[in-house]
């Protein structure tokens, strides 16, 4: 709009709303084994009659085997739900899960290693079960001065929320799936 123009509501080409909801358990005490419990509830809809609701849970834990070594284990899982004009409704599935082996080798160096499997039904390759090894290496080569190098894949959620958050013109009917990062 130009400068001084006044706007006039209907004149808006694209207006989002979204209503959230997270809720989270941890515990608060120091102890040998940690975790995080985590849900959350979203409803987005749109002036071009676009609407989408994401509900997920989540689950992070830590288990310390010795001053060295901890096993992790984080696990989210996630229902979309989308509607629009021309989209046939139908729920979208994402579970993922982390398994990992967390170790100190030696002085300020940190190494995790395990196994991701994700789980969904809707990215573009015909199979719905992914396995992926998981490697992250984490060296402080000063203190606030860190080196990290990691190998791994996923399965990353798209969505109408994730993605009108990048783009805001996004046209309605838009083709969704999670892609496959390899």
């Amino acid at each position: 709009y130009d400068r001084g123009q006044e706007v006039k509501r209907d004149t808006i080409l694209q207006v989002y709303n979204t209503v959230s909801v997270n809720l989270g358990f941890s515990n608060t005490k120091k102890s040998d084994f940690n975790y995080r419990l985590g849900a959350g509830f979203s409803h987005l809809w749109n002036k071009l009659k676009a609407a989408e609701t994401d509900v997920s849970v989540d689950f992070k834990s830590a288990l310390t085997l010795n001053e060295k070594s901890a096993l992790q284990l984080n696990a989210q899982y996630s229902i979309l739900a989308r509607e629009d004009i021309k989209v046939e409704p139908a729920p979208r599935h994402l579970f993922k899960s982390d398994l990992l082996f967390a170790f100190n080798p030696i002085e300020n160096l940190n190494l995790e290693a395990g196994l991701r499997v994700a789980f969904e039904n809707d990215t573009l390759v015909k199979k719905d079960a992914h396995v992926f090894p998981v490697v992250q290496a984490v060296y402080q080569i000063a203190p606030k001065v860190t080196a990290r190098a990691a190998l791994s894949g996923d399965v990353e959620k798209n969505s109408l929320h994730t993605l009108s958050a990048e783009n805001l013109w996004i046209n309605s009917n838009l083709p969704l799936a999670h892609n496959l990062n390899t």
